[in-house]
């Protein structure tokens, strides 16, 4: 029995035009060989679709989602054409439901088909290789991003970080590429988990971050009270797919009271001048590099008072705005 109706969620998602392109390309096979590849692709579009519109039953308190239709339709406009897959249903709670029970389909399973077989085959060979520190070929990463797992997250991440000292650069933008397309296809709060935990000794992954819009307010204000300061605040420029008023938000000011709060480390100082130079006020910063006091950044190390770059306090700013702008579209 339904006690309370949520209203209608929504969720979209928009991928470029390879997919049907793909499609199009090998249309006489589709009901061939190639054709569990593509219903592997639809089926993933489908589920990333579905848990979107979960979190957002989740995240106002629904324990049920009613009435869900799927649509996928090609949009375009100034000669480019994308892929939008749009899921639509009514959040609701349903009486005898835990709320508090996170919204999932209910999988039993008494059979087998001899695809899931083959797929399970093909990812343990896959782990077996990676865990042997060798390059999946261009099938193998076919495969991967056709098939993404939990379980290859921490090894793709291994490769990703010792890419440039092992592979040439043809071969090394190919692995930068499959890897980033992999984690676009991934569930988006493992890959987070992954990647964010490597930071703190490799701050090149931002770049894997910032390819899939994987800002996480969570995670960056755990860097910042963990003291990886540089690490969190490049952070501060990633983006996300989308903001959420009551989960973001709160997270995002916390950040923002949190680099407020960050002490001096530098000092203005006056400076004892000799038998006939007069004593001066310097600017000290926190490398004990002495300045003109009206300087702002130290003209040899570049930090200020607080031992922050310009550009990191560009990126602050900037990172301000976006939580105006976030506030003000939410209302």
């Amino acid at each position: 029995m339904i006690e309370n109706h949520f209203g209608v969620i929504t969720s979209h998602i928009v991928f470029g035009t390879h997919l049907f392109s793909d499609l199009a390309a090998t249309f006489t096979d589709f009901f061939g060989g190639q054709s569990g590849t593509y219903q592997k692709k639809l089926e993933r579009l489908y589920e990333v679709a579905m848990n979107q519109l979960k979190d957002q039953a989740s995240q106002i308190g629904a324990n049920a989602i009613i009435g869900f239709k799927i649509d996928f339709d090609e949009i375009s406009g100034k000669g480019k054409s994308m892929f939008m897959v749009s899921a639509i249903g009514t959040a609701v709670n349903i009486k005898g439901m835990d709320s508090k029970t996170e919204i999932k389909d209910v999988k039993t399973r008494n059979i087998v088909s001899s695809h899931d077989v083959e797929v399970r085959l093909m990812q343990k060979r896959i782990l077996a290789l990676l865990e042997s520190r060798k390059f999946p070929s261009q099938d193998e990463w076919d495969f991967l991003l056709d098939n993404p797992s939990d379980v290859f997250n921490e090894y793709l991440i291994s490769l990703y970080e010792r890419a440039e000292s092992v592979i040439t650069l043809e071969e090394e933008e190919t692995l930068k590429k499959n890897v980033h397309t992999y984690f676009g296809g991934t569930e988006s709060d493992s890959a987070i988990k992954s990647i964010y935990n490597k930071i703190r000794s490799n701050e090149k992954l931002i770049n894997l971050l910032a390819a899939n819009n994987l800002f996480s307010p969570t995670e960056v204000l755990s860097l910042f009270k963990d003291g990886y300061l540089n690490s969190a605040i490049a952070c501060l420029s990633l983006n996300k797919g989308t903001y959420n008023k009551d989960s973001d938000i709160p997270l995002m000011e916390q950040i923002v009271k949190y680099i407020d709060e960050i002490p001096d480390t530098g000092e203005q100082k006056v400076i004892q001048g000799g038998l006939i130079s007069k004593e001066k006020e310097k600017f000290i910063c926190p490398e004990g590099h002495q300045n003109d006091s009206d300087e702002l950044f130290c003209k040899k190390c570049g930090k200020n008072i607080r031992g922050l770059t310009s550009l990191q306090t560009d990126i602050i700013d900037e990172f301000k705005n976006r939580i105006s702008a976030i506030k003000e579209l939410l209302g």
